[in-house]
């Protein structure tokens, strides 16, 4: 689990037309970055050594706070830590803390990455008593490659994966590729 590639920010790609007054975009994005108040380092140990360390608050369940996100994200450590997925931690730390960036919302994960997640974790859960939660439902999500519902996909190094192709997407609209 802790073999990632690493996790490529598109929103310079997003704002890439953003050159202004001399100004570079990475330039522009930085400085709109620091405007943005709602971003905060990361906290929460379970989203430690993520391929990006701040997060917007509040988050999509409207948790005002990290430490309301981290009581419900620690809900999850143990199947976290047995490994269900090798997919899980990310897609919760995109859940729960997801990545800063200048958009208004928080960039919500790709439903690929939940459904990866599910499938490795959810017979474990249903053993234990448990469903899969209905505010985590991967229909929810957005679509790889929609124009207009942005996401983030990560992309997980593991032996356990099944997706082992040269190059992931990882955000909608960009792409990072294995040398």
């Amino acid at each position: 689990m802790e073999n990632w590639n690493h996790l490529i920010i598109g929103i310079s790609v997003i704002f890439g037309c953003l050159i202004t007054e001399g100004k570079t975009a990475a330039v522009e994005v930085q400085e709109k970055l620091e405007l943005h108040s709602r971003c905060e380092p990361i906290k929460i140990n379970l989203c430690s050594r993520l391929p990006y360390n701040q997060t917007v608050i509040p988050n999509s369940f409207n948790h005002q706070n990290q430490d309301d996100a981290g009581l419900e994200i620690n809900q999850f450590a143990p199947l976290v830590k047995v490994n269900c997925s090798p997919d899980l931690r990310a897609f919760l730390c995109a859940m729960y803390v997801p990545v800063c960036t200048v958009l208004e919302k928080p960039l919500p994960p790709c439903r690929s990455i939940c459904e990866r997640a599910k499938a490795g974790c959810e017979r474990i859960m249903i053993s234990f008593g448990f469903h899969w939660p209905s505010d985590l439902e991967c229909s929810k999500l957005p679509v790889y490659g929609d124009p207009d519902n942005l996401c983030v996909e990560f992309a997980v190094n593991s032996e356990s994966s099944t997706n082992k192709s040269p190059s992931h997407d990882l955000i909608n609209g960009t792409k990072e590729v294995s040398s």
